[in-house]
This record gives C-alpha cells, structure tokens and sequence, in this order.
C-alpha cells in the first residue's frame, strides 16, 4: 500500500486495549522499529518487548522530572510547547526528539505561524522527525485534510534533515501524498 514509507505503530494505552507489551513484541519480530506511545512508563513497558535498535517516541512530550524514565528506556519526546524543546535540548539526552506542529487539529502541537523561531531554535541540534496530526482524515474528501498538508509542507521545508510524519490511521487511506516518510497506525492496527 505505501512501499516507500515505513510503517511504525502506535500502541499507547495499552496497545488499545490489545496488550502493548504483546503487540509491540510481535510488530517488532515482523519488523517495525518505530513506535508511539502517550507516556513516559508506557514508553518503558514498550522498551522490554523491543530491541535496541528500535525508536519510541512519547506523544505526550516530556517534563524535567521524566528525564531519568526518558534516559533509562531511551525514549524520544514529542515536543508539543516551545518549553519542552528547550528542556529537550538542555537535558543532555541523546535519543533524538520530535516536533509536533498543530496544522488543524487544534489539540496538540506547536503553534505553525513561529516554525521560523522553531526552526532556528533547534539550527544546532535539528529534530529526528516533524509531524502533525489531520483532524478529519476520516473525511477522505473533507477540505481541511489538503489545508493541513499545505500547511504540514510548509512546515517541514524550514527542517530538512528531519523525517515527516502526518498520517495516523485514517490519513494513511487518504492518498500516498498524505504518506511522507513515516505512517503512525494506531487504531487500525
């Protein structure tokens, strides 16, 4: 279906019920290296049924008193506020993080109109991936769904050696040129 992206997996609260532990194991025996999780002790519970080499990142960003949770399980945070960029970049951490753009969904994310301020915040130490988040991509035709992406490539210009990620399990039907470089199934796992 999309065979020049790579498919990671969202398995936050519990793998939606499924048992993340077990469900990340299997994904990883199959292959994925990429999961999502909401939180610090979610993103742990993942690290025990997981190699090494595979990357966890936390929705939910990170806090200064996460920081020990994120170093002991190797964990990537998903910077939502302009404060977590900085405490991400502070922390000595080694993992990598996300920027997370709020392009319409208007729940998470930073804020799009300061990605000029973002992006030369983190010139020096660039982010391992961009992504927002389509707010009606169960409405394949909906007009938000090609705002958002006008607004999402506008955004991931200002970071070129990040990966892009936009779609969740409905953007990924939308059309391959929702897909860039990284899909986040969740629920339709």
């Amino acid at each position: 279906f999309a065979p020049q992206t790579e498919c990671g997996a969202v398995v936050k609260a519990d793998a939606y019920g499924h048992g993340a532990l077990q469900v990340s194991k299997a994904l990883y025996a199959a292959g994925c290296r990429t999961f999502f999780v909401a939180y610090p002790h979610e993103g742990m519970e993942v690290r025990k049924a997981v190699g090494d080499d595979a990357v966890i990142h936390v929705f939910n960003g990170i806090t200064e008193t996460d920081c020990p949770l994120f170093e002991a399980a190797r964990l990537s945070a998903v910077c939502n506020r302009e404060e977590e960029i900085h405490l991400w970049l502070s922390s000595g951490l080694q993992t990598g993080y996300v920027l997370h753009f709020d392009t319409g969904m208007n729940r998470l994310g930073l804020n799009s109109d300061q990605v000029s301020d973002i992006a030369a915040l983190t010139k020096q130490h660039p982010p391992t991936l961009v992504m927002s988040h389509l707010a009606c991509a169960d409405q394949p035709q909906n007009e938000m769904n090609a705002k958002q992406l006008d607004r999402f490539r506008k955004i991931a210009q200002h970071f070129p050696s990040a990966r892009k990620s936009l779609c969740s399990t409905g953007g990924i039907y939308i059309g391959p040129e929702y897909h860039f470089d990284l899909l986040r199934p969740g629920i339709g796992l």
